[in-house]
């Protein structure tokens, strides 16, 4: 398992490198080109990482030792596929719509980050298949409720939770 303390706020295998301050441009700085990532990837990763969120540092161990690439993606490809984020197992990379702003990701982009980073880790097979999907969302959505609920979007994170439980397979009924 990549994760190292998980749920210790800024921990990973490479929490050493996620720990600038914010507003320590120097740092950051520094720490991307050492990374090898530009600086907008490490602020991303960054603040996965300091979520608080299993899930965001499984996300950022994930792709820095596996060498995810994270671009923007083209109008054309957007076009055919339609989304905000999709992957590209053969490059190892995850494409974000066109019009992201990389200087100030949202929450969503930085969830769908994550949705794109698992099916990467997932392979072809289960990527490309309904568990594979909800798997997915279901990253997305509890990394969004950790975001959310340190942002204090209370009302919002309520209404993760009423997903994430009508999504969760042990509360499926059998008839």
């Amino acid at each position: 398992n990549p994760i190292n303390g998980a749920g210790k706020k800024g921990t990973s295998d490479y929490g050493q490198y996620i720990n600038c301050s914010a507003t320590d441009l120097r740092c950051i700085h520094n720490t991307s080109q050492l990374l090898g990532i530009p600086v907008w990837e490490y602020k991303a990763l960054q603040r996965l990482c300091l979520s608080d969120s299993e899930d965001a540092i499984h996300t950022v161990n994930y792709i820095l030792t596996n060498g995810v690439h994270i671009k923007l993606g083209s109008t054309r490809d957007w076009q055919n596929i339609g989304a905000g984020a999709w992957f590209d197992l053969n490059t190892n990379t995850i494409y974000l719509h066109p019009k992201t702003k990389l200087d100030a990701l949202t929450d969503q982009d930085l969830g769908r980050i994550a949705h794109e980073a698992l099916h990467i880790e997932q392979g072809y097979y289960l990527s490309h298949s309904i568990e594979g999907e909800r798997l997915a969302w279901q990253a997305e959505y509890r990394i969004l409720l950790v975001l959310w609920t340190n942002a204090g979007l209370g009302g919002a994170s309520e209404r993760m939770r009423e997903i994430l439980a009508a999504t969760d397979p042990s509360s499926f009924v059998h008839a």
